[in-house]
């Protein structure tokens, strides 16, 4: 994650942003730590590390909200359990206009992503409430732990292809606000696994109040 946060340092300035009671969540014997920042030029930036199970598992989430370029919205989920390694990267369509995401088609063809994706049981299958928002160059590569090196080189060059790529400064605000604030609360609405256990813990209200002001700040 740090080398992750990096990456964005290494363009935007970061200014940390206060992330009040939600900093250190505990929910079903997971800790969670979550840091929220705004990057100058971008948008909001933020990473939440999981840790629980005794060591068993552990689980790291990067949100790009872009506010200030017409980039989608970036999330990022590392998962190590149980011998397990899973990589997700997903592309939301949260833009105002076109934007051109072909560095993310070099990646998945050349390299480990090609060789992760040519196994056919990693595919997401069956029909989602996101499935007209999320792009193509989303994916999603599972493993064992002989795979995590590889992950961690596809994840970098990942955040490095969404940062690189060529979009125009955001020209009407409001409008981009409104499509970053319509997926949250569509997530927030149809759920999904983070969202639900935190809709259980702390309610439909306190969730939402966390995904918008710290986890998207929308």
């Amino acid at each position: 994650m740090e080398r992750l946060l990096e990456i964005i340092r290494e363009k935007y300035l970061l200014t940390g942003l206060p992330a009040g009671e939600w900093e250190h969540l505990k929910v079903k014997g997971m800790k969670f730590h979550t840091r929220a920042f705004d990057a100058e030029g971008l948008g909001h930036v933020c990473v939440m590390e999981a840790k629980g199970f005794f060591g068993l598992m552990n689980m790291d989430t990067l949100v790009i909200t872009p506010t200030k370029r017409d980039l989608p919205l970036y999330s990022y989920d590392r998962i190590s359990a149980m011998g397990r390694e899973t990589l997700i990267v997903e592309l939301y369509d949260t833009m105002n206009g076109p934007c051109d995401l072909g560095r993310f088609d070099k990646i998945t063809a050349s390299g480990c992503g090609a060789a992760l994706a040519a196994d056919p049981s990693l595919k997401d299958p069956g029909p989602h409430w996101y499935d007209e928002v999320r792009l193509p160059q989303s994916m999603r590569f599972e493993g064992k732990k002989s795979d995590a090196s590889a992950f961690e080189e596809l994840a970098v060059k990942a955040l490095e292809a969404y940062l690189d790529t060529d979009a125009a400064p955001v020209a009407d605000a409001a409008e981009k606000a409104a499509r970053n604030r319509t997926y949250v609360d569509a997530l927030l609405s149809n759920g999904g696994v983070s969202t639900d256990i935190f809709k259980a813990k702390f309610g439909e209200e306190k969730t939402a109040e966390f995904y918008h002001k710290v986890f998207f700040g929308v």
